[in-house]
């Protein structure tokens, strides 16, 4: 049986796309990236010829042989029908599809490329009706960026080698402008001329009800904190006055990729690689869209099924179906935002532990994106002593959850001194 040739980026999506593809497809994997910059061409051997218009050379990588032998061979064997390029969507999928196109000396007319931003059975099958040709513009973007990293990183990092006496030291594009402003910051907190100052802060009981407050007095040293105890035990404190102010909380946008780091950081102590490792396991099995995007766009059935899902078990009241647009002028609206490829399946039986908790982000954010804003009522309370001290505590009663009926408020304000006071 002639069959067409399918090439993705990772093995792990192989038996799923397989899968769903059936038997007249062949798909096998280049392995990600398999060509680098050449280290013997161009200019000062950069691999770019800075004379002609920084044309690029590249080399086969180290240890990649094999897989360009095997994707060769294949494509001999199936040449004579289609051949899908299918690596990920995004400037470095473009350019292993590039890369995949060049070595195999494809035309035009030789190859289609297909993306998909989810590996299911209706996104990959539509990929596969609406096939397109390589972006150049996503293509260039990536040539400048590697462009940019080998001028700079092999004509600055030798200076740095001879100067520092460290090989393993590196200058590049990004980390050297951010190592300045590190360094630059540093220098202002070591000549800071540093001293002690004690805050006030307190827990009233009223009611039953333990609030916590604070003081806009400094206190300089230990005698005069000491001595502020001491007198705090002889006065009275009053709640001089209350004020209230009812506000809507809106729900936060579904993750794009540095969201979805931000939070796995602060909710699960993840690191980058960790979370992106976990995102990426969970897409090859089908259960999320594609991790790395700026894009908050979601498509119009995901908004449908999830407008179902929240009305099947929150009621009509909780459900708000909207889309969200991306304010980076830079964000490719194409994409997708993060977010279950399923969303009535709320514990997929094939994830891990770890798995799971990434997952579960992803679901209550995409959950909660489509859901009402939720009502709530900012209260503060001023309290005072006899010395005329003024305490402020900062509270909050909500009048409606809305999509805080997930758990998912997202703020970076401190939220330990927000309790509810309804029941004062």
């Amino acid at each position: 049986m002639v069959k067409n040739l399918v090439i993705v980026e990772s093995p792990a999506k192989i038996k799923t796309i397989s899968k769903i593809l059936g038997q007249d497809f062949h798909v096998m994997s280049c392995i990600g990236h398999f060509r680098e910059l050449s280290k013997k061409e161009g200019t000062s051997n950069l691999g770019i010829d800075l004379s002609n218009d920084c044309k690029l050379f590249f080399d086969i990588q180290k240890g990649k042989n094999e897989a360009v032998k095997l994707l060769k061979s294949n494509y001999k064997k199936y040449k004579n029908n289609k051949v899908y390029i299918a690596t990920d969507l995004d400037r470095e999928g473009e350019a292993i599809a590039w890369h995949i196109k060049d070595i195999l000396k494809l035309k035009n007319d030789d190859y289609e490329r297909v993306v998909f931003s989810e590996i299911t059975k209706k996104a990959v099958l539509s990929s596969f009706d609406n096939p397109r040709k390589i972006n150049n513009q996503l293509l260039y973007a990536y040539m400048a960026r590697r462009t940019l990293d080998r001028i700079i990183g092999f004509k600055f990092s030798p200076i740095l080698w001879k100067s520092q006496g460290n090989r393993k030291l590196s200058v590049g594009r990004v980390q050297s402008v951010a190592l300045k402003i590190v360094a630059d910051r540093e220098k202002e907190i070591q000549e800071f001329d540093s001293k002690s100052i004690y805050r006030v802060s307190a827990i009233f009981d009223i009611q039953n009800s333990s609030i916590k407050a604070k003081s806009e007095l400094k206190l300089e040293d230990e005698k005069h904190v000491l001595g502020f105890l001491e007198t705090s035990k002889k006065v009275n404190y009053v709640i001089n006055d209350i004020t209230r102010n009812e506000r809507f909380k809106k729900p936060p946008p579904p993750f794009i990729t540095s969201t979805l780091q931000q939070d796995a950081s602060s909710k699960l102590g993840y690191g980058v690689q960790r979370t992106m490792s976990l995102a990426q396991s969970l897409y090859q099995k089908g259960k999320i869209t594609y991790m790395r995007t700026d894009s908050t766009n979601i498509s119009d059935q995901a908004i449908k099924d999830t407008k179902a899902l929240i009305e099947k078990d929150f009621g009509i009241g909780y459900s708000s179906p909207k889309n969200y647009s991306t304010k980076s002028k830079s964000a490719q609206e194409a994409h997708e935002a993060i977010r279950p490829t399923n969303v009535s399946e709320k514990e997929p039986a094939e994830c891990t532990g770890d798995e799971l908790k990434i997952y579960n982000l992803i679901w209550k954010r995409m959950v909660a994106s489509q859901m009402v804003q939720a009502k709530v009522e900012d209260v503060k309370l001023f309290i005072s002593d006899n010395n005329k001290n003024i305490f402020v505590s900062e509270c909050q009663n909500i009048l409606f959850d809305g999509f805080l009926k997930l758990n998912t408020i997202n703020s970076n304000s401190d939220t330990e001194d927000i309790v509810n006071i309804s029941n004062l």
